[in-house]
């Protein structure tokens, strides 16, 4: 069903429903876009049904955008598009910043999830298949367990 597939699109003329536009707009919001015309929020609002049919039980209702298991959906998917561009892509580093700041912006979401409800931080790690950060001070005991340099022997 792509763009105009809606209950209330026109018979035949492609224009989105008004649930569609307002899904995109939701959807445009939430990844800091802009709104431009009925058919882009249309096809926005396409890719979001996908995230949503690829992850719905992280959604608390249909039009849910706001909440932080469904930010970080979108995030994840997101990131997940980008790894893919950036291996075929390796020095388009306009798209490795932006994938960064979508990595920040997850990770933020996430601690803040932890530290309001760490039942659904957990949750949503196992539904979604993210592996949790280690903090920086188990990052660094691991670095210094495992890289102890080794001395050079004298003749």
């Amino acid at each position: 069903a792509g763009p105009g597939a809606g209950a209330d699109a026109g018979a035949g003329l492609g224009q989105p429903s008004a649930a569609d536009v307002e899904l995109a707009r939701k959807a445009l919001d939430l990844l800091g876009g802009t709104y431009t015309d009925d058919h882009a929020v249309a096809r926005r609002a396409e890719k979001k049904r996908a995230i949503v049919t690829a992850n719905p039980d992280v959604l608390r209702h249909d039009l849910d955008t706001g909440s932080p298991e469904a930010q970080v959906a979108f995030w994840t998917s997101r990131i997940n598009y980008l790894q893919e561009h950036l291996q075929q892509h390796p020095k388009d580093l306009h798209s490795r910043r932006g994938f960064l700041q979508v990595l920040a912006d997850r990770q933020k979401m996430l601690t803040y999830l932890k530290r309001t409800d760490p039942e659904r931080h957990q949750t949503l790690l196992a539904e979604l298949g993210i592996r949790e950060r280690q903090s920086l001070d188990t990052q660094r005991r691991h670095k210094k367990a495992g890289h102890k340099k080794k001395k050079k022997k004298s003749r």
